[in-house]
């Protein structure tokens, strides 16, 4: 993905300008997030009180903010040693994921080549020397050109600057996120669910559509308990 030329804004009633970054933009213009603009934030309370209207899309692209700030002041804020910790500790964490995680297929040529990893060396066996260290790096090194991340910059070592971007980014899709999986009608539609699978578990004689739906509430019901 090439980075934007222009900076992208959103208008947010309460928080003003959002600048979002490049794999933001592409969650936000996705259907999957984009059906938030359908599901209210306080479910049907609106029948009573009408202007409470704030849809998921809305709340969500607020907690990303919120995150973000409660994020960098709490780095601005600590002691430099207990942020350096912190980052390491972050650091780690991270590595484990990426243990876990294959990344490299998503790695372009190009960015190998901007921080110099053995340029001499062909793109494929590249890619198989990286480990999670320099997966981390070139990550980091990527985020470092997002010129909205560059807003929330804070004055740390070389080695610390990649997990801090990373950790930074993670931070703001987590609140971007958080809310996608959210069923019609927010949580009202929850308690409908519950019912429905007491129903069902008391039920003799399921047909195969029931028995499918009892299946799935199954997972999800138990999973509440």
């Amino acid at each position: 993905m090439e980075i934007p030329k222009k900076l992208k804004v959103i208008a947010d009633p309460v928080h003003g300008p959002i600048l979002y970054t490049t794999i933001e933009h592409e969650i936000l213009s996705s259907r999957v997030f984009n059906r938030l603009h359908n599901i209210l934030q306080n479910s049907m309370a609106y029948y009573v009180y009408p202007s409470t209207r704030t849809s998921r899309f809305v709340h969500s692209i607020g907690v990303m903010h919120l995150a973000t700030v409660m994020f960098t002041n709490g780095c601005l804020n600590a002691d430099p040693d207990d942020l350096t910790e912190f980052l390491e500790e972050l650091y780690s964490e991270f590595k484990e994921v990426l243990r876990k995680v294959n990344i490299k297929n998503k790695i372009d040529e190009k960015i190998l080549d901007k921080i110099g990893f053995q340029r001499s060396a062909p793109f494929r066996e590249r890619l198989q020397r990286l480990n999670e260290d320099d997966t981390l790096k070139i990550v980091g090194k990527r985020l470092q050109e997002e010129r909205v991340l560059r807003n929330f910059a804070l004055p740390l070592s070389e080695s610390l600057l990649p997990i801090y971007y990373v950790s930074l980014q993670s931070l703001r899709l987590l609140g971007l996120l958080h809310d996608c999986g959210h069923l019609p009608f927010s949580h009202v539609m929850e308690f409908a669910l519950e019912s429905l699978w007491d129903k069902l578990e008391e039920k003799t004689g399921l047909n195969e559509l029931e028995e499918n739906v009892r299946v799935i509430l199954d997972n999800y019901c138990s999973v509440k308990e």
